[in-house]
């Protein structure tokens, strides 16, 4: 269902715009049909692990019925709804200077090239994590290893590195010294 789901969210936007029936509205939906779909995708995890057991955030294994799997369900949960809000925040035309348009946010988003070789090393590993993070493009892949517990692990994890990202970025920008 998932995998169905992308390929139908690749091709919606892709289609309004080129029948030129796209709009801010329809744009919006999507970024939260988008959002909405990886909240989901982490509770029903979660449930999974609390049901059927597996890899713990201590490295060891936690059986079936491993209350600490509902826990890890709540912040992960947290974790990527906190992560979305402050996508929705850090996008608002008053703090991006930038009114939302009908195109995909990766179609109009700028982004300068690093200079020294530690940020385009920098750049990599957020380009690799970024990939990571489409979980929709590989999950299948934990999904056929039996390993949707390390999935679980890696998402939330890698959602908490870029709340802490955003959280710092905004910090630098608004804060007071």
């Amino acid at each position: 269902m998932l995998e169905l789901s992308y390929l139908l969210d690749c091709a919606d936007g892709m289609l309004a715009r080129h029948k030129q029936l796209a709009s801010k509205e329809g744009h919006l939906f999507d970024f939260f049909t988008d959002e909405l779909k990886a909240v989901l995708l982490s509770g029903a995890l979660s449930m999974r692990l609390f049901s059927a057991g597996g890899l713990g955030l201590d490295g060891g294994r936690w059986p079936g019925g491993d209350p600490r799997f509902l826990l890890a369900g709540v912040v992960g949960v947290a974790v990527i709804a906190s992560a979305i809000s402050l996508t929705n925040f850090v996008r608002r035309p008053e703090i991006s200077g930038k009114e939302t348009s009908v195109s995909a946010y990766y179609e109009t988003a700028t982004e300068e090239r690093p200079r020294s070789s530690a940020a385009r090393a920098a750049a990599l590993v957020m380009t690799f994590l970024r990939f990571l993070n489409h979980y929709p493009s590989h999950i299948w892949a934990f999904a056929l290893a039996d390993r949707l517990d390390v999935f679980f692990w890696m998402y939330v994890l890698i959602n908490l590195l870029y709340l802490a990202k955003g959280w710092l970025g905004l910090l630098l920008r608004f804060g007071r010294s």
